[in-house]
């Protein structure tokens, strides 16, 4: 797995991924700069108008949600919503939705052997090609590589401390 960029929110909006963590830290590290970080690593005081877009996103994150419903669901314009959500977030609402469903996909790559397919279609995409280019694109591996790789690792680390 590649190093994926460290400058979160600027170029290809990718998520700091590296290939040497164990699974935990990095779905702990996704989740730390998906929610309410700035740019330099501070955190920001959520606005209600925030906290009630990423609240619609969390309890949505599987159905087909439009920048038109997140801002609907903060009660502001389309226009001002984009604007305030990167100054409060340090992501664009498109970058933080394909972030947080990517993050529930892990999970799922994790925790269970379901198929891939149905796990993209539980985090939100009907298209597993699609899924698996947001998937790429937000840790910088394939789905499928993603959970061969740390359920290797898994089964690695269990068989050292038996």
């Amino acid at each position: 797995m590649r190093q994926a960029s460290t400058d979160f929110g600027q170029g290809e909006n990718t998520f700091p991924v590296a290939g040497d963590d164990s699974t935990v830290n990095i779905v702990a590290r996704v989740r730390r700069r998906l929610f309410l970080w700035s740019k330099d690593g501070l955190p920001v005081q959520p606005t209600t108008m925030v906290t009630r877009s990423v609240h619609f996103v969390e309890a949505r994150f599987d159905q087909q949600i439009t920048l038109d419903d997140m801002a609907a669901a903060a009660g502001i314009s389309k226009f001002y919503f984009c604007r305030e959500f990167k100054v409060r977030t340090g992501l664009s609402p498109g970058v933080f939705l394909r972030g947080y469903r990517v993050v529930r996909a892990m999970d799922n790559l994790l925790n269970s052997t379901e198929l891939i397919g149905n796990i993209a279609a539980d985090a939100g995409y009907h298209n597993p090609a699609v899924f698996s280019r947001a998937f790429r694109k937000v840790t910088g591996c394939t789905p499928y590589l993603f959970r061969m790789t740390h359920h290797t690792r898994a089964k690695e680390s269990g068989l050292r401390s038996a």
